[in-house]
C-alpha cells in the first residue's frame, strides 16, 4: 500500500477510493538493502523519507535495465527537487 500517497491525499481532500486510481500507472520498488545504502551515502540534507525516494531512484538509474530506468523524478518537496537535480535527474513539480 502506498502509504504517503494515502497521506498525502488525506491532506489534499482526495478520498482514499481514488487512491489506487491515481497510482495505476505508478511502478513500485521494494525498499532493498543497496536502495538503503544508496539512500544513505546521499551528500545532501534531505529529510528520510526524500533520501529513500532519490536513493530508489539513483538504484534504478545506476542498476535497473532499462524498462526500469528513471526519466523523470516528480515531487512537490522543494529540497527533494533541488537535491534530485543536483544528482542530475529532470525533476518535474506539477503546479509550481
Amino acid at each position: 500500500m502506498p502509504v504517503e500517497l494515502y497521506r498525502f491525499g488525506f491532506r489534499a481532500n482526495v478520498p482514499a477510493r481514488n487512491i489506487p486510481w491515481v497510482t495505476r500507472n505508478v511502478s513500485r520498488v521494494a525498499i532493498s538493502q543497496p536502495v538503503l545504502q544508496t539512500a544513505s551515502e546521499i551528500p545532501y540534507r534531505v529529510k528520510t523519507l526524500d533520501a529513500v525516494h532519490l536513493g530508489t531512484a539513483m538504484y534504478l538509474q545506476d542498476d535497473a535495465g532499462p524498462h526500469e530506468r528513471v526519466s523523470v523524478l516528480v515531487t512537490y518537496a522543494a529540497t527533494m527537487a533541488r537535491v534530485g537535480s543536483a544528482l542530475g535527474f529532470e525533476v518535474i513539480s506539477p503546479g509550481s
